[in-house]
């Protein structure tokens, strides 16, 4: 395949989050060098100022097919790495509601 042609073909499998975790976040895959999707879960720190994060729990790539989870991240560097989001509570959680299932029974 031509160098362009893959290029295309790689940017296209590559554009979408598979998005089946709460939260995703592009990465650089440390195989192939090309961006795909860290995921995992958010969620509030009060600790100083209240922030998002993010704690990431698997990293699928869809160009090269590498697909490690929790503990092998921390195996990869930085890709295990709790991150603060760059996006305020409120923005963050503005269309979520609690799951009704989860406080019928109580």
């Amino acid at each position: 395949m031509a160098r362009k042609e893959r290029e295309i073909v790689l940017a296209t499998i590559t554009r979408q989050s598979p998005r089946y975790m709460e939260n995703d976040e592009e990465r650089l895959c440390p195989a192939c060098g090309l961006k795909d999707w860290l995921m995992g879960d958010t969620h509030i720190d009060e600790t100083n100022q209240p922030v998002v994060v993010f704690t990431p729990y698997i990293f699928a790539c869809s160009a090269c097919d590498l697909d490690v989870e929790s503990k092998e991240l921390r195996e990869l560097g930085d890709l295990a790495e709790e991150v603060v989001l760059e996006v305020s509570v409120d923005e963050f959680y503005v269309n979520w509601e609690p799951d009704e299932d989860h406080y019928r029974d109580r």
